[in-house]
């Protein structure tokens, strides 16, 4: 399966058709945590913050290199303090799936105390706990590799969290029915 991502248009192409990503499917979960109040300006920031963040851990893991504005460097330094706490032993960094119906990009699957651990990495001003439970579903359904635990790795530039989620498959299955059942034209 020929998987790719379109940045600009934030949409995966699978087997040159465009399918809905994981996050687009949650949409009728997310309208109840993130309202439309929130400043244009402040939701491109933190896309942006989140965005260097993960392509600087990217390239750390895969290249062990990497390049981060300085503003966004105290939390990349908190992902490093992590790294050197818990030796993870990489299988998947920025690991895109899909179905055939929709995809999903998981931001890392490591190794840690002969755990298969799926991880998704967070630099918002909180977690939303119930929102990763779901995604992550969607991720392990997603996912060709049995993973043992899922896990949130909350960085800030203070400190880091990594804590295990209890997925919500019940609850994705009802996101996937209703989104599907919205699309359909029929």
């Amino acid at each position: 399966m020929k998987i790719s991502f379109n940045e600009n248009k934030h949409e995966y192409i699978v087997n040159n058709k465009v399918v809905p990503c994981v996050s687009d499917i949650m949409q009728v979960a997310t309208c109840l945590y993130y309202t439309s109040d929130i400043p244009a300006r402040v939701l491109e920031l933190a896309c942006k913050k989140g965005g260097a963040v993960h392509k600087a851990i990217e390239d750390y893991l895969l290249f062990e290199e990497y390049e981060i504005d300085p503003r966004y460097q105290p939390i990349f330094d908190q992902f490093l303090k992590w790294y050197e706490e818990y030796k993870p032993e990489i299988i998947k960094v920025e690991y895109q799936m899909s179905n055939g119906e929709y995809a999903g990009t998981c931001d890392l699957i490591c190794k840690i105390d002969n755990k298969i651990v799926g991880i998704d990495h967070k630099t918002s001003s909180e977690i939303h706990t119930k929102m990763i439970a779901i995604q992550e579903a969607g991720y392990d359904e997603l996912c060709d590799i049995k993973i043992d635990e899922w896990y949130v790795l909350h960085l800030t530039k203070e400190k880091y969290e990594f804590k295990e989620i209890n997925i919500r498959p019940d609850i994705w299955k009802k996101c996937k029915e209703i989104y599907f059942y919205m699309k359909n034209e029929n």
